[in-house]
């Protein structure tokens, strides 16, 4: 019963790396690589002005913009009410690691990437 076990999780994992397709970002830490693209998704609020800034929070604690956004991608997708879903493929320009965010610099204000909605800082 244990090599079943172990053979099955070992050949999911296989499977985990031979899965070439983007990752998806939503809050929390990210290892980043240049030249790979990571797909990152949010709900954001209806009206909302571009452009906007991705940041990635560096090891100090401080958002560092890594890509401007500068206009919104038609797509369909799920949001609730009051939001429209963005998709935007960042290539990757730095190797490090951090949270990420969309920063809207109108409102000032910080949202959280996450692939079912949105957090607001």
């Amino acid at each position: 019963m244990k090599l079943r076990v172990s053979l099955a999780l070992f050949l999911a994992f296989l499977i985990g790396l031979a899965n070439p397709s983007a990752s998806v970002a939503s809050a929390g830490y990210y290892p980043t690589y240049k030249g790979e693209v990571l797909r990152v998704e949010a709900c954001l609020p209806i009206g909302t002005v571009f452009p906007l800034k991705l940041q990635l929070a560096s090891t100090d604690a401080k958002w560092r913009t890594v890509a401007t956004i500068a206009v919104k991608k038609k797509t369909k997708g799920t949001c609730d009410k009051g939001f429209s879903r963005m998709i935007y493929g960042w290539k990757v320009n730095v190797s490090t690691g951090g949270a990420l965010r969309i920063w809207d610099s109108t409102t000032k204000k910080g949202f959280y990437v996450w692939p079912d909605g949105i957090e607001i800082q």
